[in-house]
């Protein structure tokens, strides 16, 4: 039976290229999470274009009723999920916070009964490396960080990483994998600027986490290079 992968914010960006590469592999299937249905089904018939096992259903992580709503639909339908993906972005401080984090840890808590009847549950907080405190404790401005990053943003992936590594000691030691990764300077977070990466590249150490077998590291924060300092 195919493993069950829901990825939150998947309409687009890097969210979109996580659930097409997971949605192309061999007995993936890809719950598409979306704010907006509509968006979420034009994203869902064009990776079904190319091949992929894929769904839309209506998620907003700033809605406990459409989180509800999502798991009853899981629940029904199959009874169980693999993979837990928590990808989003946020806006100001306290919309960024709502959204990157408790949001995340909403979604989570939402769907932690279903991960338990998983086999091998996997979660994936897609972060950032701006949440890294020893990147800041020694920071040295540049221009992609000054025009990007603002305050917020910084502070909730450092809580979203906290988020997983409290997830990784109630779960870690019961075989799940949950890890934390860094999609990197990607063309459609940064409005296609120059210096950004292609997004597709984003997408690859989110997939590799979800894609982890029983002997999978649990408890990293990484990029597609490797590990990155807390």
């Amino acid at each position: 039976m195919s493993n069950v992968v829901l990825v939150s914010g998947a309409n687009q960006g890097i969210g979109y290229e996580i659930a097409k590469q997971l949605s192309q592999r061999p007995d993936y299937h890809v719950l598409l999470g979306s704010r907006d249905l509509a968006k979420g089904q034009t994203a869902a018939s064009l990776i079904r274009e190319t091949g992929g096992s894929v769904e839309a259903i209506h998620l907003d992580v700033t809605d406990r009723k459409s989180m509800s709503a999502a798991r009853q639909y899981v629940q029904t339908t199959y009874e169980r999920l693999d993979v837990l993906i928590n990808y989003s972005l946020g806006q100001a401080m306290q919309d960024t916070f709502a959204t990157n984090t408790s949001g995340a840890a909403d979604l989570t808590e939402t769907f932690l009964p279903l991960l338990k009847c998983s086999r091998l549950p996997r979660m994936v907080f897609v972060s950032s490396s701006v949440g890294s405190l020893h990147t800041f404790a020694d920071f040295k401005p540049s221009y992609t960080m000054t025009k990007y990053f603002a305050p917020a943003y910084a502070c909730s992936k450092a809580a979203l990483n906290m988020l997983m590594l409290h997830y990784n000691v109630q779960y870690g030691d019961k075989g799940w994998k949950i890890n934390a990764c860094c999609p990197g300077f990607r063309t459609n977070f940064c409005n296609h600027d120059e210096k950004a990466g292609p997004v597709d590249e984003g997408a690859l150490a989110a997939i590799k986490l979800a894609t982890l077998d029983e002997d999978g590291e649990t408890g990293t924060f990484v990029n597609i290079k490797g590990q990155i300092a807390w």
